[in-house]
């Protein structure tokens, strides 16, 4: 339970210790006084939102702590975690504390050790449980009767391992969704991959196969023009007729005519004759080697087809228009061609991956579905239970004849189940129970809410319940049953209430008294006080009359000692 509150620059509260018993503890006080400040309070070390607004003005910083007595038994195992997770390892008196600076920084302990808002916030409610002002409204959620329900049931270990199991069958569920997916893109890459081999299949394309193809067409483009230039040139080596001699024919007259002339001068045959005869016939023979070489040449150039110009222009035209399709190179282009080949290799091969996936999310999704039909089952049952209950705490808070059945129907799958949870209510004897948010008034919202809060008291380990104005909306004998029960509940819990129903002060184990004053600076001060006897008796007869006359005293001397 929660033995000391402590407040420092939180608003108009400048300092403030307050100490809690077991049993009920009841705050009173003027409205406006700071009633809703300890509140915060507290629910900033539940690990709410703090900040910097809270900071008193003129100061550096609000700070709330909060000293608590626990049982070791009563954390949840994950709690328990999550303190040895921060370093806190004795859990019989923990200290909460919250700060925030003027400038927003705030911060959070447990036993002096640093943790986020996070861990407090799950530690915190194992410790406490709190009903605000607005809580009321929030009983006709449907989120909120499912989370009753369930607290009622004492599912949380199954429904931890539901959610779990929920999640996984969402992430083996979303990989199965990408596993379909690549492999659509897969098949119709394989599909574009295939179309565009085909394309090229036929053509076979060789390496360096665009190079041959423009030199042949060089030369067979030029074939005609070569053939007659070595015809010529052939011409004037070998003549071209019988009336055209050629130049070998000449230089071998020459030769003759230089040689027959020995016969007849005698100066004809000297050494330069003979060196000058000599020189003719190495022309001969160089100039027939030139011949035989250039009439091999002419009979090449002599043997051309123009068909086969179109066959290679067509072949080129081919390779051409593949590159330019792909943007490369020839070279690259076949590069590119054995890698769509060795992708295509690839993609063919057959993953298990899909199969092992989809068998995998059938075992996940049968396990997903056992354990809602577990949790169906156990808030099936706790529904009748839960809804007898709370009818029976109806009856003691002024509300008889009421009924309150839990329609428990099964619906889509969520990672709560697949119950849709509806409570019922019918507070006139022969109504049909309606949705509650439309039927029930503030005063009745505030009775169902207690009955509820004091149904779930019995069985859950959380050691302190707050009530903020649970008292809202109820008068008269209702106000009479409201403190009855509230004290039964102060049985077994440590409970803070704040009210303005003299009926629940009166009940008060102790009970706490709020002020605003003005000081001696001329700012506002809210102060928290402990009443004595005489205190709570002035105190009731101020909430009874607005004054404490006679007849208030006597009537809450009356309530003081019922």
């Amino acid at each position: 339970m929660i033995n000391e509150l402590y407040i420092e620059n939180l608003a108009v509260i400048e300092r403030a210790s307050v100490q809690f018993v077991p049993g009920l503890n009841v705050f009173t006080g003027e409205t406006g006084a700071g009633k809703s400040l300890l509140i915060g309070g507290i629910n900033a070390i539940l690990g709410a939102r703090f900040s910097k607004d809270a900071v008193r003005a003129g100061t550096e910083r609000a700070f709330v702590s909060a000293r608590f007595n626990t049982d070791r038994d009563s954390f949840s195992e994950s709690a328990l975690e999550l303190l040895r997770a921060s370093g806190v390892t004795d859990t019989e008196d923990l200290i909460l504390t919250r700060e925030v600076t003027a400038d927003g920084k705030s911060s959070a302990h447990i036993n002096g050790r640093p943790v986020n808002a996070g861990v407090l916030r799950q530690v915190a409610s194992e410790l406490i449980d709190l009903h605000g002002q607005t809580d009321n409204r929030l009983l006709t959620s449907a989120d909120r009767q499912r989370e009753i329900l369930d607290s009622y049931a004492g599912i949380k270990p199954l429904l931890s391992e539901y959610e779990a199991a929920f999640r996984g069958f969402q992430a083996i569920s979303k990989r199965a969704r990408q596993v379909a997916a690549e492999l659509e893109a897969q098949s119709a890459r394989m599909e574009e991959l295939t179309l565009l081999l085909d394309e090229l299949a036929p053509f076979n394309l060789q390496p360096g196969e665009e190079d041959d193809i423009a030199s042949r067409l060089s030369f067979l483009r030029n074939a005609a023009f070569v053939n007659q230039s070595f015809l010529t040139a052939l011409g004037c080596l070998s003549g071209g007729g019988d009336d055209q001699q050629g130049v070998i024919s000449l230089l071998t007259y020459c030769r003759d005519a230089l040689t027959n002339t020995g016969e007849f001068l005698e100066s004809a045959q000297s050494a330069e004759n003979e060196y000058n005869i000599h020189r003719l016939e190495e022309m001969l023979s160089e100039l027939d080697d030139i011949r035989r070489e250039v009439s091999r040449h002419y009979e090449q150039t002599s043997d051309f087809d123009e068909g086969e110009i179109l066959l290679l222009e067509e072949r080129l035209s081919v390779i051409r228009r593949f590159t330019r399709k792909q943007g490369c190179t020839y070279p690259e282009l076949l590069n590119i061609i054995n890698e769509w080949r060795n992708e295509l290799a690839n993609l063919q091969f057959e993953s298990s991956e899909p199969q092992e996936i989809q068998k995998e999310r059938e075992r996940q999704g049968a396990r997903v579905k056992e354990l809602a039909e577990l949790i169906h089952r156990a808030r099936q049952k706790a529904a009748g239970e839960l809804s007898a209950a709370v009818e029976e705490k109806l009856t003691n808070l002024n509300m008889p004849g009421t009924q309150m059945p839990i329609v428990v129907t099964k619906g889509k799958v969520t990672v709560t189940g697949f119950d849709q949870i509806e409570f019922l209510i019918a507070v006139n004897r022969g109504e049909e129970p309606k949705p509650m948010g439309k039927v029930a008034s503030g005063g009745e919202l505030s009775r169902i809410m207690l009955a509820v809060k004091a149904v779930l008291s019995e069985s859950d380990n959380v050691a302190t319940m707050i009530f903020d104005e649970i008292d809202a909306g109820i008068s008269g004998r209702a106000a009479n049953r409201v403190a009855e029960q509230l004290h039964a509940v102060s049985s077994n819990k440590q409970v803070i209430c704040v009210t303005h129903l003299a009926q629940i002060a009166a009940k008060a184990d102790r009970h706490l008294l709020i002020e605003k004053a003005a000081g001696a600076d001329g700012r506002t001060y809210t102060k928290v006080y402990e009443l004595d006897f005489d205190g709570r008796k002035r105190e009731l007869a101020r909430i009874i009359a607005g004054d404490e006359n006679e007849a208030a005293l006597l009537a809450a001397n009356e309530l003081m000692n019922n």
